[in-house]
């Protein structure tokens, strides 16, 4: 017993739905490489150390931002923030820290150092135990880390 419908119609469907699949799969692709061609820093924060001189280790904490795309990024700030939103003020980076304003290269990462003792004290002064490190970009995006305890983060115990 044939089929009333005849071949042609079914391989004109398996050919439509191909180009559907096609299409869907050729869009998801293209929005991929979009949002990969800009720039997208990823920021973090790690414990770190200075030696040098004979004079005692500078117990320091870094912030880092690696770009992830491929697009270049203006970054104006580094700094500290707190879970209430505010910055924490009165940090400068020290010298040997990238300069800024800056432009962060597609593929390419930056570190500013700061002075443990001087973001203990300063984040104590202001009452907080939690930080994360932000960076500011030229159109004023803020790009955040994760969050760190105080103690963590500057790698002491109470």
């Amino acid at each position: 017993m044939a089929s009333d419908i005849p071949w042609t119609a079914v391989v004109g469907v398996a050919v439509a739905a191909s180009a559907l699949a096609a299409t869907l799969v050729s869009f998801a692709w293209q929005t991929m490489i979009w949002k990969w061609s800009g720039s997208r820093p990823k920021v973090s924060a790690s414990p770190g150390a200075a030696f040098g001189g004979g004079a005692p280790p500078q117990i320091l904490v870094f912030i880092e931002a690696r770009n992830k795309g491929r697009g270049a990024c203006q970054i104006t700030q580094a700094f500290f923030a707190t879970r209430t939103g505010m910055k924490i003020v009165a940090l400068h980076p020290l010298p040997g820290s990238a300069a800024l304003p800056m432009t962060l290269e597609g593929q390419h990462a930056a570190k500013w150092m700061f002075d443990a003792h001087e973001v203990r004290a300063t984040a104590r002064q202001q009452g907080v135990d939690e930080l994360r490190p932000v960076v500011t970009k030229g159109s004023g995006e803020l790009c955040c880390g994760a969050w760190s305890g105080l103690d963590q983060l500057l790698h002491t115990k109470k």
